[in-house]
C-alpha cells in the first residue's frame, strides 16, 4: 500500500512540474507580440534535456528537422490561430486556451502535415503539443 502511495505522489509531482513549466512558458511568452508569432520562431532550436533533435525555421517559411546532426525531413510552416489544422477543428480548444496558436508543417517532398499547439514561445524556449498527444516537446533556442 505505500508503494502505491508513494508512486501516486511521484506522479502527481511530476503533473505538478510539468504545469510549473507550462505556465512559465506561457507567462514569458508575452515578450514576444503575440500577433507575430512566426518572427519569433525563426531561429534554430534545440530539444532539451536530450540535444538530439534539431529544428531550424527560416524567414521563408521553412523548417528543418535534423536528428542527431542528420537532416530528417524539411518542412514549410505556418502560425496561425484558425479553427481547422491537419484535418482537425480545434475551435473549442483554442477558444479554452486563449492566444493559443498552432504551428502546421507541410512536407516538402510528400505535402504530409504535423501540427503543434504552440504552449510556450519566448526568445529562449519554445514548447509544442502535438495534435492527439498529451507530451510537450520542449526546446532551447540555440545561441
Amino acid at each position: 500500500m505505500e508503494r502505491i502511495f508513494n508512486s501516486l505522489c511521484m506522479k502527481n509531482f511530476g503533473i505538478a512540474m510539468m504545469a510549473v513549466i507550462v505556465l512559465t512558458f506561457c507567462s514569458s511568452s508575452s515578450a514576444i507580440k503575440r500577433n507575430q508569432p512566426s518572427d519569433a520562431i525563426v531561429g534554430t532550436w534545440v530539444s532539451k534535456p536530450d540535444g538530439i533533435s534539431k529544428w531550424v525555421f527560416t524567414n521563408d517559411s521553412k523548417t528543418k528537422i535534423y536528428l542527431e546532426d542528420n537532416l530528417k525531413d524539411t518542412f514549410t510552416y505556418s502560425i496561425s490561430g484558425t479553427n481547422l489544422h491537419c484535418g482537425y477543428d480545434v475551435h473549442e480548444f483554442l477558444e479554452r486556451h486563449h492566444n493559443m496558436k498552432v504551428l502546421e508543417l507541410s512536407n516538402v517532398q510528400n505535402e504530409e502535415k504535423k501540427c503543434y499547439f504552440i504552449f510556450g514561445l519566448n526568445q529562449e524556449h519554445l514548447s509544442l503539443r502535438y495534435f492527439g498527444s498529451t507530451d510537450l516537446l520542449f526546446f532551447k533556442r540555440q545561441q
